[in-house]
């Protein structure tokens, strides 16, 4: 979604011209988040939905490695490691490029 992708980058450099704190950049978020369903909410409720697809395949993702890692490991001392690892390769994922169809 070419829109949620430009929109993130012009919050991220009001953000940063207006050097604002963490709790700012939340606030802003919000106050956009709001701005824009009340200028624009077909394409808000486009950009929600997007979000939340990518939210439950994160979520599951997360579930399978917390549950399977464990029950597929021999040695305890190996699962932290491959959490960790694990969770790196969601990441990747989640912040890769979406495939065109």
């Amino acid at each position: 979604m070419l829109f949620v992708h430009l929109w993130s980058v012009g919050l991220s450099l009001r953000a940063e011209d207006e050097a604002l704190s963490g709790r700012q950049i939340v606030a802003l978020v919000f106050d956009e988040t709001a701005r824009q369903m009340s200028t624009a909410p077909r394409v808000m409720h486009e950009i929600i939905a997007y979000q939340m697809r990518l939210i439950a395949d994160a979520t599951w993702a997360l579930v399978a490695l917390f549950f399977g890692v464990p029950a597929s490991m021999r040695s305890a001392n190996r699962i932290s490691r491959r959490y960790r690892s694990g969770v790196e390769l969601i990441w990747r994922g989640l912040c890769a490029k979406p495939e065109r169809r």
